[in-house]
């Protein structure tokens, strides 16, 4: 799993980006335009959970605002292959799903 990995992302409310993500000894590190994101995952086999922190570059109004002061945590889990690997779980206090895919890009 370690490496720079392309990633899509979806939420179940239609809203959806792009990003890049870097694996590294149990390290996530990645953004996109609008967001960092910081965490954790773990490996069994093909399975991949996650845990992630996930933080405005700046400040923006997004259907209310995003405050640096409170990041959004969100658990995934899913499973990964050599080149590609998916993911699902929600936000913390949300019921609205996000799925992600990844490519590995290097």
């Amino acid at each position: 799993m370690n490496g720079l990995w392309i990633a899509h992302y979806k939420r179940a409310d239609g809203s959806d980006g792009n990003g890049i993500v870097m694996f590294r000894a149990g390290e996530i590190m990645g953004g996109d335009f609008v967001r960092v994101w910081t965490g954790t995952f773990e490996e069994e086999g093909s399975h991949l959970s996650a845990r992630l922190r996930v933080v405005p570059c700046m400040s923006r109004e997004e259907r209310g605002t995003m405050a640096k002061e409170k990041p959004i945590m969100v658990t995934l889990t899913g499973c990964f292959g050599e080149r590609d690997a998916v993911l699902t779980g929600c936000p913390d206090e949300s019921d609205t799903p996000v799925t992600i895919e990844m490519y590995k890009a290097a």
